[in-house]
């Protein structure tokens, strides 16, 4: 086993940044020296991403520029093919630093590094991360980008968020296109909140919920300014996924809604675009 004595040796073999705090421009022997510190690293598995991340500190509070290119090339490197115990070895370790007490921009980072690299085993970690306000977000994007277990994970944290968490949640079940949030989708048009309201129409949309219709027609038309637009393309986007999927029928009566009701002058475009849809439909 290495130790973490060991680790932090390798670690400053590391070749110092430019003077912009980056990596760019390096040398062929800075690459060799960056490669074999690598794979030293992967060798040492889990207690090597334990060690690094000890080293993190928050911004402004020291350098910690090595450590977070260390950790960050390791997952580059593990999601290699071939490289799949690797990886599970690094998810493994990341979730289980994620349960300590560490500052929450150092764990932002650290999610951060399992939506690049982290696998499904990382879901239930990510999960509990969604319950804390600045870490919401970034947690929702980790998962979405996993994919595996994170429908579970986002539906289960949803009842306890509210504001900016709400939001970014509903946002990634609609693009996770989780047939399991339909319910809350439709909820979620009535929220006292505009951009969540906005949120749950696309969620709609995304998951061509024919039944859903004409409440999202409904919400549609009660809203006005920028709300409206939204959820009036969210309506041309849940006829377009009808037509396309063979409910030419529940499409048409999308757009002959949108047809009938934007009189306005500004909304003429939305109107030619209704019929236009409705003459392709025939």
């Amino acid at each position: 086993m290495t130790s973490a004595a060991e680790i932090t040796e390798l670690v400053s073999r590391l070749p110092d940044p430019n003077q912009q705090g980056t990596y760019a421009d390096l040398n062929e022997q800075q690459v060799e020296t960056i490669e074999q510190v690598v794979d030293r690293l992967e060798q040492a598995g889990a207690a090597a991403v334990s060690a690094l991340v000890a080293m993190l500190v928050e911004p402004g509070k020291g350098d910690d520029v090595k450590p977070r290119f260390a950790l960050h090339l390791l997952a580059v490197r593990v999601t290699q093919p071939g490289r799949e115990q690797s990886r599970q070895s690094y998810t493994e370790a990341l979730s289980a630093e994620l349960a300590r007490d560490r500052p929450a921009a150092v764990k932002e980072f650290l999610v951060e590094r399992l939506q690049l690299a982290g696998t499904s085993s990382a879901a239930e970690a990510l999960g509990k991360m969604l319950l804390e306000p600045q870490l919401c977000d970034t947690a929702a994007r980790a998962l979405a980008a996993i994919g595996d277990g994170a429908v579970e994970q986002l539906l289960a944290a949803l009842p306890k968020l509210t504001g900016p968490s709400r939001r970014s949640v509903l946002g990634k079940l609609a693009m996770l296109r989780a047939k399991e949030a339909a319910p809350v989708f439709q909820q979620s048009l009535d929220d006292p909140d505009e951009e969540t309201r906005v949120a749950a129409a696309w969620g709609v949309a995304r998951l061509c919920v024919a039944e859903a219709a004409d409440k999202l027609l409904r919400s549609a038309e009660s809203r006005s300014g920028w709300e409206r637009i939204q959820q009036t393309d969210a309506c041309m986007c849940l006829a377009e996924g009808l037509a396309a999927s063979g409910k030419k029928a529940e499409a048409a009566a999308i757009y002959r809604r949108l047809a009938e009701t934007r009189n306005d002058p500004t909304e003429a475009y939305i109107r030619a675009a209704a019929i236009s849809a409705l003459e392709t439909l025939k």
